[in-house]
């Protein structure tokens, strides 16, 4: 790789990051934020919205190293990044948040 392709990923990286932790401070600062109830409503099915999906992943990293592990598959497996999964959960409860407040008025 060339320099200016270096520098490319870099800012891309930045960016990425930064994204993310705009994410992160949006869905704690969404969280605490008080509404009536409607926004309740929103808050509480972009929650939702959110937990299941992560449960999903969860479930699916299990089932592969349960799968890893019966069968002695010998392939890179996938790891969890916590701050990873942080941003990935931000990110997701930020795209629910927009998608219900728009479906449910807002």
């Amino acid at each position: 790789m060339d320099q200016r392709s270096l520098t490319l990923l870099a800012v891309l990286f930045w960016v990425v990051l930064a994204l993310s932790l705009v994410c992160i401070l949006w869905m704690f600062f969404s969280l605490a934020r008080q509404g009536d109830e409607r926004r309740k409503a929103i808050l509480t099915r972009a929650c939702c919205h959110t937990f299941y999906t992560v449960v999903v992943l969860l479930v699916l990293g299990v089932a592969e190293s349960l799968f890893r592990s019966l069968t002695g598959a010998d392939y890179p497996s996938v790891e969890f990044n916590a701050l990873i999964l942080l941003a990935l959960v931000a990110v997701l409860y930020t795209v629910n948040l927009f998608w219900c407040t728009r479906k449910m008025g807002g």
